[in-house]
Parts: structure tokens; sequence; C-alpha cells
């Protein structure tokens, strides 16, 4: 049975709701094609017409003028389209006498095209490719069967699976050996890389199934054309790999008998752990019996072939291509006796989709009725005719199906009578608002959702469908006729009042949504309902419909249009200041040297999102848990650009599973922004993005001096204001007597007092100044500035630089040979000041706390706030009291004989901005290592993903080299900066990891290097080497049939794979000559997780085992990727929190130069994890 048969028992049908037509597209057009149009009020009727319409193969349905459904004759490509309805006609599947055994997952063949089909399975494909003539293969993509001749080449499409069609044919089985045994169907053209453990000769492939057999351990095996045909015998087959000519098969185990069922299928999904064995079958159907035969067996999961057997237990994670079931024993009962009036009238061919939790066997479907009834958990159940009829109990009545024999019911007394209504106008009965969704709950009856809209912000309307789901809206479009769904509105006390319209005008651009109104009058209200709405347009297109915008734009005429705006009011700001009360401001900090430690302050219960606004920022509700992607979506953001982070409508951030408040201060500081908000129950950080001050912006900071803050913060949070307020310094005095004041703005005599909103329990606000940022000029310097600070340079001997630019000025000092330099944006005046030398004082700058910029017997002259420490032996125990977010501080004086430490704070200044040259002590390189560490990969981040515990450990020892080398450009197919942006993150880790040793410069190097006459970026980093092959990932896909190039020099061509590795282990070579301990670190490559990640780590064990010199003396390790990068957390501190910081370090370079990407969030939930595959010793010197 193949797979598609049996995942048929319930799931299949699903996707076919209406007739024979696919589930519908919702919101989505499919563009052009149209052939014919007909009226129906349900998009469900459409599909009718179509199936009827000479050349219709899909339709699209539109809720204008009483509904409307658009005839097509093809689906090309699909677009965004509100309250539209799409689906396309599902054929008659043509019978099936051979077999399309193996797939390619992300894998196109460009050409050859015979035709293509649509279905809702890729099973489905090989029926079509078999029902015409000349198909050989096909590929499946987007719901598409793309039917092809033979010929081409694989090539790399992420999301499309291909797959070759083998016609049934006669074949003379070989002469018995020992054994009965059977083989698989033949992996054309393909070897099973490794595991040999013995060969045969035969002149025909199918002759080495029964040497296989025959031969003890055997379990697939490999036949190549040479010297007249040779079996490879293999204990296993661990993954494939192309070889022209090769002809893989593996040893189809016997099938033990079957009592149980496996009744229900998971698509996509994984059971991670408790793994009990394996098994290789061609069908799904077949794990079922050995789940039996395999005691403890409760559950499988089948992918690749493979049927890996598992006990109870675990949670479900998505895995694309995966299918999960579990094992339900047989179960004889007796039928009790049935209780009238226990389950509701049964519903003809029905199924409620998923919420399985057993199985009885009954005749009939009114027999389940007293067997979930028995079950405390069962809720509901469905009888199917199979193995004399079953009953499948479940524990809620899922979404309603359409199941050709099915029977389904409920147990009444389970689902509670729904309370009266309070706030919704009465049930309107067999009614859909189309579209202003904004969530679903789930609820056995309409009646509970008017609780759940009354207390959602933003909810108008709601509608409940018969399948339990409650839509609730954000206002009641037009109603139209649905069977089955029940529907309401919440009335509203007032209406707004708007504008007068102008007749005929549009206000172009600003769109924040859209409702669908009959008249436009009712757009006011809309409008008014959403908080960031102050214009609208209406059109009679759809039947009506309102366009909200943000802001009215010039006007521009459209004929029928209506523009109207809406005066929204801001909320009345309080003109006294609160009784005074103790304040509430928290202080806090993070990290520990020699990482960077940030001061923070905060306060509890409260939010930097204004009263007036719900706990959902950018569509993220952060009072639940963070939409993280799922282990498919990770696959494709390593392989692809990420999402995006900015949400401009909302000017914030946010950033998930972040640890701690400390954390989330942080990842604001080094974003460049000061204000966020902690939720401690979801872990999510949001940095909020205010804006610039335009006045003197003060916050508190306990225990020290208040500190500029550079953002200002919105009237929304004023507290209120005293007018008769004396100076700057009272002003900031009274703040600290309000119980939520944070900050303060003075002008003139009054003081206006600002503090975050009252929120929840665990929701904190906070803020965070870090006035230090560090900066580097590649091959030439490193220097610090601190914006917005000024010193007095009366003391000091100085002289004017010529420069345009902060960065102008800082060369300047360079040039110069000056430590300090002070430049005025608004004057454009930059000022260099030397140093004054002063015996018996050591003088430390903040640089980064492992390395602060030393001056010996030098000193600052006046002009900082000097504040006196005490309890210090040395001059850097003395500076490691400088935190610059808690003081301000520049940094530390420490007088040698007195041991007196002082701190030094400069001035707030708005225009200006200063600087010092850190000095180049440290070493730029590893001048005679002990050992070089290599980290060979496809990608430029796979070594932070899947290495980082030993890469800390690589950083860590000061006489080990340690040496990246990147085949591919990590590109995935763009051509706008994207894989010198994943550069640019790489290189951002490694500087973190230098700068947190403190053993070498972080300032990089970067040249350009010949090997084997290929030209290759190399960039020196202290004791790290970085070598960027930049490969395109199509091209180094494809170098196996053809050449490629490197993404930077188009006209240097690698011929194929054995250039490849020859570079790379030249390089190798090179770096590793007269090193006695030689470590390689690169990816696993006998289970593919990703096709170049298989490569990399192939290409390294060819290439260092393949080598007489590095076979002996250079130990590898091959680290495990997407497989386990959900595994358990198996990392120890302190690599564990360093991974994050150096993950943190890449996702700002990255988003620096890629401003709409978030790595963080793409692979924040996979950090932690460090598995090794395989372990290959060596030793002696290379």
């Amino acid at each position: 049975m193949r797979l598609s048969s049996f995942v048929s028992y319930l799931s299949i049908v699903a996707t076919v709701v209406y007739g024979d037509c696919a589930h519908f597209d919702e919101n989505t057009d499919y563009p052009g094609n149209d052939i014919g149009s007909t009226k129906q009020a349900k998009a469900e009727n459409c599909c009718h017409d179509c199936a009827a319409f000479n050349g219709c193969k899909a339709f699209v349905w539109v809720p204008r003028d009483g509904g409307v459904c658009l005839l097509k004759s093809n689906t090309s490509g699909k677009y965004p389209s509100n309250g539209a309805r799409a689906s396309t006609i599902v054929r008659s599947v043509p019978p099936l006498s051979g077999s399309c055994p193996v797939t390619e997952a992300d894998t196109d063949y460009p050409g050859n095209d015979l035709g293509r089909t649509q279905r809702s399975s890729i099973d489905l494909c090989c029926n079509d490719c078999e029902a015409t003539p000349n198909c050989a293969r096909f590929v499946y993509a987007n719901g598409d069967c793309i039917l092809k001749s033979a010929g081409g080449s694989p090539a790399k499409y992420t999301g499309a699976t291909a797959a070759s069609f083998n016609p049934k044919k006669q074949t003379q089985a070989p002469a018995p050996v020992s054994s009965n045994a059977t083989c698989s169907a033949f992996d054309e053209n393909t070897d099973y890389p490794g595991n040999d453990i013995g060969t045969a000769s035969q002149p025909k492939a199918d002759d080495c199934c029964a040497d296989c057999a025959a031969f003890p351990g055997c379990k697939a095996f490999v036949w190549v054309p040479r010297d007249g045909g040779v079996c490879l015998l293999k204990s296993a087959s661990s993954g494939k790999w192309p070889s022209t000519g090769a002809r893989a098969s593996t040893i189809v185990a016997p099938t033990p008998s079957l009592t149980g069922s496996c009744p229900v299928t998971e698509p996509n999904t994984d059971y991670p752990g408790n793994d009990l064995g394996r098994t290789q079958r061609s069908s799904i159907d077949l794990c079922c019996n050995d789940c039996e035969a395999t005691p403890n067996c409760a559950r499988f999961v089948y992918a690749n072939g493979d049927c890996i057997l598992k006990s109870a237990g675990g949670s479900p994670t998505k895995y694309n291509g995966a299918t999960a079931a579990s094992y339900v024993p047989k179960v004889v009962t007796p039928t009790p006796a049935p209780v009238a009036n226990t389950c509701s009238p049964i519903d003809e061919d029905t199924d409620y989709m998923g919420n399985d939790i057993g199985t009885t066997s009954r005749s009939t479907a009114e027999g389940c009725c007293a067997d979930c009834e028995a079950n405390p958990s069962c809720k509901a159940y469905v009888w199917v005719f199979r193995d004399g009829g079953v009953c499948l109990l479940k524990s809620a009545k899922g979404q309603r199906a359409s199941y050709k024999g099915a029977r389904a019911s409920t147990v009444i007394s389970r689902f509670p009578s729904p309370p009266p209504m309070v706030g919704c106008l009465p049930i309107q009965e067999d009614t859909d608002f189309p579209g202003n969704d904004l969530t679903t709950t789930f609820r056995s009856a309409a009646e509970f959702c008017c609780d759940d809209c009354t207390k959602t912000p933003g909810c108008n309307a709601f509608v409940w469908s018969g399948s339990g789901i409650c839509h609730l809206k954000t206002a009641s479009s037009s109603p139209v006729k649905s069977i089955g769904n029940r529907a309401s509105v919440i009335p509203r006390s007032t209406n707004a009042v708007c504008s007068k319209f102008e007749d005929d005008v549009d206000y172009p651009g600003n769109d924040i949504g859209q409702t669908y109104r009959v008249k436009p009058e009712e757009c006011c209200n809309d409008c008014a309902d959403n908080r960031d709405c102050t214009a609208y347009v209406w059109s009679s297109d759809y039947g009506g419909i309102c366009y909200l915008k943000s802001a009215k734009s010039d006007p521009y005429p459209v004929k029928g249009a209506k523009a109207g705006t809406f005066q929204r009011k801001n909320p009345d700001q309080p003109s006294n200041p609160p009784a005074p009360a103790p304040s509430n401001v928290v202080a806090g900090s993070f990290g520990t040297y020699p990482s960077p430690t940030i001061a923070f302050n905060s306060i509890p219960n409260t939010q930097w999102i204004a009263k007036t606004e719900d706990l959902v920022i950018g569509g993220i509700d952060i009072m639940k848990p963070f939409p993280l992607p799922s282990p498919e979506e990770m696959i494709k953001a390593h392989d692809a650009k990420p999402k995006p982070l900015l949400e401009a409508t909302t000017n914030t951030y946010y950033f998930a599973l972040i640890q701690s408040i400390g954390e989330c201060a942080m990842m604001s500081s080094s974003s460049g922004y000061s204000l966020f908000t902690y939720v401690t129950s979801t872990k999510i950080c949001v940095v909020h993005d205010f804006g610039s001050p335009s006045t003197s912006t003060f916050a508190m900071n306990k225990q020290q001096a208040p500190i500029a803050l550079q953002q200002q913060i919105p009237m929304d949070f004023s507290l209120g204001k005293n007018t008769s307020v004396s100076s700057q310094q009272d002003c900031q005095k009274s703040c600290n007597q309000i119980a939520n004041c944070a900050a303060t703005t003075f002008s003139g005599t009054t003081c206006t007092y600002f503090g975050p909103a009252k929120s929840q329990d665990g929701v904190s606000a906070g803020w965070v100044i870090d006035p230090i940022v560090w900066n580097e000029k590649p091959n030439s310097m490193q220097y610090i500035t601190m914006t917005m600070r000024s010193i007095n340079l009366s003391g000091y001997s100085t002289q004017n630089g010529n420069a345009k630019t902060v960065d102008d000025c800082a060369n300047a000092a360079l040039q110069k040979k000056t430590q300090l330099f002070s430049f005025d944006t608004s004057k454009k005046v930059c000022t260099l000041a030397s140093l004054p030398i002063k015996a018996s004082m050591t003088l430390q700058l903040y640089n980064y706390p492992s390395a602060p910029a030393v001056f010996t017997n030098f000193d600052l002259a006046s002009g900082t706030t000097q504040q006196t420490m005490s309890n210090t032996a040395s001059a850097s125990e003395c500076q490691k009291l400088c935190i610059p977010s808690s003081s301000g501080c520049m940094g530390s004086v420490f007088n040698t004989q007195s041991k007196q430490c002082i701190l030094h704070i400069p001035d707030y200044s708005a225009t200006t901005t200063i600087g010092w040259i850190i000095p180049e002590t440290l070493t730029s390189v590893v001048k005679n290592p002990t050992a070089v560490n290599f980290y060979v990969n496809a990608h430029q981040d796979d070594h932070e993903l899947f290495m980082a515990s030993n890469l800390y450990d690589s950083f860590s020892k000061s006489t080990t080299k340690i040496v990246m080398i990147y085949m591919s450009a990590g590109d995935a197919g763009a051509t706008n900066g994207w894989y010198q942006a994943r550069e640019e993150g790489t290189l951002a880790s490694a500087q973190s990891f230098v700068k947190l040793f403190g053993l070498y410069s972080p300032l990089r190097k970067t040249e350009t290097i010949t090997m084997l006459k290929h030209q290759i970026t190399k960039v020196t980093m202290g004791n790290a080497i970085h070598y960027f092959l930049r490969l395109s990932e199509d091209g180094m896909t494809n170098l196996p049939s053809k050449s490629a190039s490197p993404m930077d020099r188009p006209t240097e061509k690698y011929a194929n794979v054995n250039e490849l590795q020859s570079v790379v282990i030249a390089l190798m070579k090179a770096e590793a000559k007269g090193i006695g301990n030689a470590v390689v670190n690169s990816q696993q490559f006998k289970d593919p997780d990703h096709v170049l990640h298989a490569m990399a780590g192939q290409i390294v064990y060819d290439g260092v085992n393949g080598d007489s010199t590095l076979k002996k003396c250079m130990t590898q390790n091959y680290f495990w990727g997407y497989q386990r990068w959900l595994d358990t957390v198996n990392m120890q501190d302190p690599s564990l929190s360093t991974q994050r910081q150096i993950w943190w370090a890449l996702n700002r370079a990255v988003v620096k130069l890629y401003p709409s990407n978030s790595p963080w969030y793409d692979h924040c939930e996979a950090l932690g994890r460090q598995y090794l595959a395989l372990n290959q010793a060596g030793t002696g010197t290379c």
C-alpha cells in the first residue's frame, strides 16, 4: 500500500472538503487566466460551476455584488486579496502499476516539461506521470505536479521535491543462495557512502540481493559496473550520494503479522527521543507491523524510508517530510448497554479531525456511544467501516471534515450548556461576516465566543463555525449567508465623529488595514476602532471596502472614492505630579568580568506601552509564548534571508527567549536604544524606539547620579509637572520622591516627570544608558567614542584637527599621535588633546573589560566629575569599578603610592562627542602556536550554531591558532548583499570571542592570498584566521556535475569537487605545517541534514583521510546539525552563555548591513546544543 492510501484513513480526504475541489486558499487571488464568471453567495458553490465549465481548472470567489465566482483556466501564482477565497478542481486519479520510490528533497530538474497537474499530495503525481506518455520524472512544488521527460541535471530549489517514475517490469529472480530475503527497489545512479563490510562479483545488480542476505550483518548494497560488476556489501545505508551507473538497494526484512492498528497519522511531525530502534520499509504501512512486533513500542516516525520505533512519551515537534503514527493494540470489549440521550444525533459522512485517544471495535456507530461515555477523557467519536467497524475515540470535537461513510457524534453531557451572552447582540443564524479577522479561540458553542470577544481588545464582532472555532473580528462586514455559522456583534456605545467626505478623492499610501462596508459612512467607526487610524478612503470595490490609513496624504482624484479623516484625541496629560511616595526604581546589572557589565534600572509591574494600547506589539501578543519558527522554518532561514524584526507601525523591536531582564537590557543597549519592556512569563524583550530627544531628558539611576537619556519619552508617559522648580538638580531630586518616576525634563522653572504605565505582574519597564561605543577601522586602528559627552580641555595641550566627522577627527588624532579628541557636531570643530604626564599614576580609559587602554604615568587633567572609590589594591581592580552604564565613567586613575582609585565622569553636552585612540599593545597573531584548530564548513555561521563549545575552548587558549574555512558564500541565491552580511556576522562573533579573552588584538586585517591558482579572501583577527571561498550555494551544490565560480570572482572556476577539495586541503596543510596538535571540526555527512553540510563534511573527511600526512596527524570531529538542534541542551557554562553573546554579536552585525533580518529570531531556540557524530583521533606533527 502506498503512503497516500495509509494516510487517507481520515486526514487525506480532509483536503477535499467541498465536492471535488481543494481546500480553500483564504484571502487569496489566482491572478489572470479568467475564462468566465458565475454568481454564487458562497464560495463552496463555485466548485460545481467550475467543474461544469469547459476548461475550468480553478476559481476565485470574491464578495462583491453578493458573491462572484471567477472561473479560470489555470493557477499562475498567488496574490493576497482580502475576502477572496481560491480553490482548484481536483481531477480523478489515474491507476498506477509502477512506482516512484525515491524522492529528492529541495530539488528541481529544469526543462523537459511535458505538462502539469494539481494534486493535494505528492503521491498522486506518480499516477499522473504513468498516465502521461514519455514521463520519466516529476517535480512537486506548491501543489503542482510538473511532469518531465528524461534528461536534465538536478538543481537546488527549496520546497520542491523531485521523483523518478519506475514502470512495473517482470524480472527473473536470482538463484537463491541461503535466504528468501527480498530487496527494495533500486536507487539508480546512487551510492550509500561508507559502512562497507565486504564485496561480491556479480554481472547484474539484481544478483547482489542474495549475496547481501547471505552475508552476516549486511543490510544494504551498492552495485557498481567496474570489473564486470561488483556488489559493495554494507552494514547500513547512511545517506545517499550521486554516482553514475551505481545501483543501490536495501534488504527488506520479513513483515511481522499485525493484529492492532495505527489509524491516525500526523504529517510533518517528529517525537524526539524515546527511540527503541529502526527498520527500513518502502511503505509507511509496514511500520505498524514492526511496532507491534517490538516490545514497548507505542508509536513510530516514518522518514526517508526508515521506521523509527519509539516508546510512549515525548512531545510532538514539526519536522517536514516525517510522518508520526501511534500504535493501537486490538481491543475487543463487550458492548455496554446503550444509554438513552447519551450522545448527539449522528453526523453522517463526517470526521472530527484530530484529538484521537484510542479505539474500540464496534459493528455499528451507535455502539461507539457507550464506549466513549465509559472513557472519562472521551467527548466525541467517529466510526469508520474497516476491520469490521472501528470507533475512533476523541478528547475533543475537532474541525469537521467530509469523509464518505464515516459517522460522528458527541457525548452530550461533556459539552456544557452555553451561558447567556452579556454585551453582545442576539446571534444571527447561518451568517458570516467575511474578512476583518483578529484572532481565533476554540469554543463548543457560539455563545461562549461573546465572552472571548468582549475581553479581547479591538474585537467588535465574531463568527462561530460548526467546527468549534470563534473567529473574532475587528468589525462586522456585510453579512452573507453561510449554513452552520453563527454570528454576533458588540453594540457600539457611542458613534465616532469624522470629517465631511471628500468625493472622488483618494489619500494614497499609509494603509494600515481594511474593512468591508456597504456604506461609506460606516468607515468612520472602523477608523476610530483602530488606534493607528486617522484617515480612510471608501471604494465600491468588492461590494464596498474601507481602506484605513495612519495619515492623510495629498488628495488624488479617483472616481467614486470617498475620503475622510478622524480627529484622534491625545490622552489627557496630568498637570500635577503624583503625591510623594518611595521610589519603585530597582537597580540591576548583567554580565560579569571578563564580559562587559551592563547596569540598568527598572520598575516592576510597569510597561513602556501606553495605557491606551493593548499588549499586542506588531501582531505579537507579548503575554503569550512567542511564535518561534518550526524546525523546517529554521532550516529555511539558515539557507535564506531571515524575517524582519522592526515593526514600523509600533516603533518597536521584540526579541524572543530572552533569559532575564538583564539580558533584555544588554540587547537594548547594544542595539542603540534605552527603553525596554520585559515579560518574565513569556521571555519576550520589547525594545522601544521613540526617537531622538528634542529636550534634555535625564533618567533616574539608582544609587548614582542621573544620566542623560538619548531617547525621548512620549507624553503618553507623563506623570505630571511642577512649574516652580529652581534647578535641574532639584527637578531630578524630586523625581526620586515619586513612586514610578523614571525620567525628567527641565525647562525654565518647569520640571516634567515621566514614568512607565502600570502593567501586570511579571512585566517590567526598564532603561539603560551605555554611552560607550567601540569603533574599528580595519587594518588601521580601534577607538572609543562617547556621544553627547564633553570634558573641559583647558588643562590639556590641544591642537585643531581638520575634520568634518567624528571618524575624521579620530583619524586626525591617530596621525597627530594624540590620545584624546573632541568633536563638536554643530560647529564641525575637531580638537585634539594630549594627556598630561604624572608619575605614580596609572590612567586606564575604557575599551573592553579584558583590555582597557593603559597609560602608565599619565593622568586626566581637570574637566571631569571625579568619584573616589575605596578598597582597591591595584590599577586593574580600580578599572573594573568603571562601569560606564552605571556611573557614566570614561576611565579610572590609580595612584600606585596611595592606592587611591578615582573614576572620571565626563559632562553631558548635546552636541559634543569625545573619544580616545586605543594603543595597540596586544599582539595581532599567534607567533608560536602549539595547536591549530580548524573549523571547515559550508556556511559562515555553522560553527557558531553546531560547534560552539569547542569554539569557546579554541579561543580561550593563548597558543592555539584558529582557522575557519567557509566553502560556500551562504548567499541563498541572493545578490543584494546577503552573503556579505553573513560574513560580517561571523567576523563579529569571532571578534566578540577575541575581546572576551583579551589575549590578542581584535583589529581585523584583510588581504587576498592565492592557493592553487585560486584567489581567496583572508581575514586575520588575533588568533583567528578566516578564509572565504565564496562559491555560490547553487554552484557548490551542482559542483559534482558542472564547474562553479566564487561570487566575487565570476571568471574564476572550480572545475569539480576534487578541485575544491584540493584547495581546502592545501589551506589546511599550509596552516597546520609543523604543529603537533591539529584538530579539524566539520559537519557529519552520513545522515545529511543539508546537502552543503554533508558535502562539506564529506570533502573534509575524504581529503584528510586521502592525504598521507593529515590522516595521521589530524584529529577529526564531525558534528550533527539540524538533526539535533532541538534536542536536549547539553552545553555548560561558560560556553553556554557565551554562545548567546556571540550569536547576539552576529545578529547585530547582520542587522547593521541587512536591516530586515533577524538571525536571533530564526535560531535562538536552537542555541545550547553541540552533538558530536564522529571522532577520529590523530597524533604526531603535521
